[in-house]
């Protein structure tokens, strides 16, 4: 016959629990995580957090924004709006940029009116001249009246237009663009690559990213011939025709294009790159060649990674570019253009002049949000680097948040409810810094608010719900059973004291106090019964009330013994605390007794035994009487502790299990005692007091009996007995000392066994 072991039923029971709670809990945050909503605040609230974790970040050198100020609309007597300033400026300062190196030119704004000849020409010649510079495409949404059916029932569709620049000016510029982004109060998270609802075209920071890296055409083309010898074929074979023709952007879908047909291409490409890196490459046009491939493999929409507030990148006033590098009437210092590309665009930093600004997680509390231009150089910045926020792929997120939720509830059912909490807090914060340090170091993009606000909390409250519940239920349960056996009083008291009481009829984890008094038999003699039964009762009453006052319920009275018990689902040291300070106080309760019983011709001096560990408790008996009990090792042991002070003259004696890490009481160790009718020996522990209150005789005591008790084991009698000695003279009636006495003396003249590990074996009970 299989009997199940106690402690795995318990654990048994808790994984259930915990499971069921893991499993509500990480499927919860899966749901949050799939819909709509959810994705929404994870980007809004998550990724807003991290990136104010983060702080800013270095910017790539690569990168120069020149800003359509109210300082330059100032310093050159220009009206405020810069969509109507002179395009001759435009010209001039497309050739100072030109003439100091930029690579790249893109202007962040519309050109789609025609002003005179003196203005536009001139532009459109240093554009044509310059052969590097990039135009903004507007993207308007248009509703257009369809007529389908033999009914000819009219419907509405949306479409978007591109408004492509003055004709004048497409010509003169190396390739337009759109660059489309959300007004406030949506926050602007990501951009688009390539515009799906514009017919696959490249955006801004894509086409001004392949014109700044038209350096490396030729190595791209080289490389891709080799897994694509054909559509290498159809491309232009050389920079300078792109720069003739004018076609950056057709040469962007066709690049593009060949990417999508092939998934494998990039991949197949980059490890070319590093498995045989051409020794004509410099470590420069190796990282832009990789940048280029990745930004062609890239999907549709990228995530910003920002580096940091309004004005982090290097911006430059509008006039200071235009004026030159050597006048004498600015005060800003003249930036390095070599070899940069430079985004031209309005650009403001005080909140009554700005009207480019778009929300973002680096908006300022003031209102400055960040202008149009620096996210299209963010855009370009991200794709030079490599560096955009890589969120998690679905299946991934999805994987995280339910594993995140399982381990939360296991955590949280393993330990008690303050050790949750702070549990949970540790998690939580184990978890954010795990986000923020892969955000810091290869933007990877955690989610936070759905692990971290949402089932950090659910899981813990979830636990603590379902153990309340049950321990509701359970003392219903109990509450029931003893109403069996007891008054409802009795009950109701009982039911409030029990704590996480198990039903009736299992297994839990218990201290057993059991209560014998001295001299009762005499007492009974001397006594009439009538007179005996009140004596009692006010003796038990005196004894009861340590035992409910400290969360102990009083099991079985039998004569002048009593046994009570603390018994909670699980191992619980507060419990084994509270069990000592009824022991305590019983004692003190049965002095008083006596004292006010002073008539009486025999005392009650009371013995008492604790002990801990796993007990059953349920009802016991047949046919039409039971009764409800604790039964077990547990209680027997208890009783044989109990019995183990007439042996050595104490009064309340704790096995090792009871004592074992509590602290606050004054106790000393007794050795090892195989008890009567028991086969395995027990540690015994005196309980003598509080520590707080204990006299410095009882402190002297203890110390000098530890170190009898040290010789003791090392079987060196005579120090021994000398010490036990000393122990009578600090306390002339000391049990222990006289038994250990006894002990070294019979020792002395018939020495234990080799194996001897200082055990007593007790004959009697």
């Amino acid at each position: 016959l299989h009997v199940e072991n106690p402690k795995d039923h318990l654990m048994r029971h808790r994984f259930r629990k915990a499971a069921a709670v893991g499993l509500v809990t990480g499927l919860m945050g899966v749901v949050l995580s799939v819909i709509p909503a959810g994705r929404s605040i994870e980007e809004d609230f998550g990724l807003h957090l991290l990136f104010k974790m983060r702080g800013t970040r270095e910017v790539p050198r690569d990168v120069l924004i020149v800003s359509m100020d109210t300082e330059s609309a100032q310093n050159l007597s220009l009206l405020s709006k810069p969509e109507r300033w002179p395009r001759s400026l435009h010209a001039s300062v497309v050739q100072t940029l030109l003439h100091e190196g930029a690579k790249a030119i893109v202007f962040d704004m519309f050109f789609e009116e025609p002003k005179s000849a003196e203005e536009d020409v001139p532009f459109a010649a240093a554009m044509k001249e310059a052969r590097n510079v990039v135009l903004c495409q507007s993207l308007r949404q248009e509703s257009l009246t369809l007529v389908k059916g033999e009914r000819e029932r009219t419907f509405s569709v949306n479409i978007e237009r591109l408004v492509p620049p003055l004709p004048l000016f497409a010509e003169s510029a190396i390739g337009a663009a759109p660059f489309p982004l959300p007004k406030v109060p949506v926050k602007v998270s990501k951009y688009w690559t390539f515009k799906t609802e514009a017919g696959d075209k490249p955006t801004l920071p894509v086409v001004a990213f392949q014109v700044y890296a038209l350096e490396v055409y030729r190595e791209l083309l080289s490389l891709l011939s080799i897994f694509s010898p054909e559509d290498g074929s159809r491309l232009p074979q050389d920079g300078e025709s792109i720069l003739q023709d004018g076609n950056i952007v057709k040469l962007a879908l066709s690049i593009r294009e060949i990417f999508l047909r092939q998934p494998d291409l990039a991949t197949s490409m980059l490890a070319e790159l590093d498995r045989v890196p051409s020794i004509t490459l410099s470590q420069e046009h190796l990282r832009l060649l990789k940048a280029l491939i990745n930004m062609y493999r890239s999907p549709d929409s990228l995530y910003l990674n920002y580096y940091g507030p309004p004005g982090h990148i290097e911006t430059v006033p509008y006039h200071v570019i235009l004026q030159g590098r050597n006048s004498s009437r600015t005060s800003h210092p003249w930036p390095e253009v070599r070899g940069k590309a430079a985004f031209i665009g309005l650009s403001q930093l005080l909140r009554p002049e700005q009207r480019d600004g778009f929300y973002t997680a680096f908006s300022q509390p003031t209102g400055i949000d960040m202008s149009g231009v620096e996210i299209a150089a963010t855009a370009f910045a991200n794709l030079l680097e490599g560096q955009h926020v890589k969120p998690l792929s679905p299946g991934g997120r999805v994987c995280l948040v339910f594993a995140w939720g399982i381990l939360l509830s296991t955590v949280c059912w393993s330990v008690s409810t303050l050790a949750a909490a702070l549990l949970m807090i540790l998690a939580g914060s184990a978890y954010l810094t795990l986000a923020y340090r892969e955000f810091c170091a290869s933007a990877v993009w955690l989610p936070i608010m759905i692990p971290f606000v949402a089932q950090v909390p659910m899981a813990f409250f979830g636990v603590l719900w379902w153990k309340y519940i049950d321990t509701h239920r359970e003392r219903e349960i109990i509450r029931r059973a003893f109403g069996y056996y007891v008054p409802d009083k009795v009950v109701d008291e009982i039911s409030k004291g029990v704590g996480d009481f198990l039903v009736a009829g299992k297994t839990v984890y218990g201290t057993c106090l059991c209560t014998d008094a001295e001299q009762y038999v005499r007492l009974s003699e001397a006594m009439c019964p009538e007179d005996l039964r009140d004596y009692m009762n006010r003796y038990y009453e005196a004894i009861f009330k340590p035992v409910r006052q400290h969360g102990g319920i009083v099991s079985d009275v039998v004569g002048d013994s009593m046994m009570a018990i603390w018994a909670t689902a699980h191992p619980d040291s507060a419990l084994r605390f509270e069990a000592c300070r009824a022991a305590l106080e019983i004692s003190e309760a049965v002095r008083r007794f006596n004292d006010s019983e002073g008539n009486r011709p025999y005392e009650l001096p009371t013995r008492m035994g604790l002990h801990s560990g796993h007990i059953s408790i349920g009802s016991i008996g047949g046919v039409d009487h039971y009764e409800y009990r604790a039964v077990g090792d547990v209680v027997n042991t208890a009783s044989r502790i109990e019995s183990l002070n007439k042996l050595l003259k104490t009064r309340v004696l704790v096995s090792e299990e009871v004592i074992e890490g509590l602290d606050g009481f004054l106790s000393r160790g007794l050795g090892r005692f195989v008890l009567a009718g028991k086969s395995k020996p027990v540690i015994i522990h005196e309980l003598i007091g509080l520590e707080r209150e204990a006299g410095e005789e009882q402190t002297r005591l203890c110390e000098v009996f530890a170190a009898a008790m040290e010789a003791y084991l090392q079987t060196s009698w005579d120090e021994a007995a000398a010490l036990f000695h000393r122990c009578l003279e600090i306390s002339a009636h000391d049990g222990p000392s006289r038994f250990f006495l006894l002990q070294c003396k019979e020792y002395r003249g018939r020495p234990p066994d080799v194996d001897w590990n200082g055990a007593y074996i007790v004959t009697r009970k």
